[in-house]
């Protein structure tokens, strides 16, 4: 039994102090959290692109053509190849037609399932499945990744920048390794372009 020297319960002044101290909780330690998770997001999606780009050089150097869809890097069925022309460059074989694309034996090229249609998720949005070509001298394949936030956007050319290069005073970046166009109106880039360093002898 209570007496009167004892009470149930929280005063109005014991439940104010509680949703102060819980409120600095939500206003300090959840954002941070929330940033550590964005880095990390940031980390995984260049390890994933690396990994593509890699095996994307090993898939040129055992079947002879480039691959124009990323799903071409991780399918283990055995086809035959069916080069196709993506641009004139001096008549070099730029990728493959849509049906795949495997010679005996090789491994995957990429040790994520890739859908032919959806693309790859990876840490900041997702990869296209195409793999476009732009009509330049030389070499220029790109990755496109979509629904990237701004601030993630700038994170990974970060990563890739090893020349000083600044994004413009747009948040936009038409430079580099990773480009990007000036945002949308819900705070994420249209797309993000990752450059290929990849050679097919023009």
């Amino acid at each position: 039994m209570l007496t009167r020297t004892r009470r149930a319960g929280f005063s109005i002044l014991e439940v104010i102090a509680l949703i102060a101290v819980m409120a600095i909780i939500g206003a300090v330690v959840i954002p941070v959290a929330f940033a550590g998770d964005d880095a990390k997001g940031v980390v995984s999606t260049k390890s994933s692109i690396d990994s593509l780009q890699a095996g994307y050089v090993r898939f040129f150097n055992i079947v002879g053509s480039y691959p124009s869809k990323i799903s071409m890097l991780s399918d283990s069925a055995l086809r035959e190849v069916v080069p196709l022309e993506l641009n004139t460059c001096g008549g070099t074989i730029l990728g493959n037609s849509a049906d795949n694309y495997r010679t005996s034996g090789a491994a995957p090229f990429f040790g994520r399932v890739i859908s032919p249609t959806g693309g790859l998720p990876v840490g900041i949005g997702v990869i296209d499945a195409a793999i476009p070509v732009r009509a330049l001298a030389g070499s220029d394949f790109f990755f496109v990744i979509r629904g990237v936030k701004v601030a993630d956007g700038e994170a990974l050319n970060d990563l890739y920048d090893t020349t000083g290069e600044a994004n413009n005073g747009d948040a936009s970046n038409t430079l580099g390794r990773i480009r990007f166009p000036v945002p949308s109106a819900d705070g994420t880039f249209t797309q993000v372009q990752y450059e290929l360093t990849v050679s097919n002898g023009c």
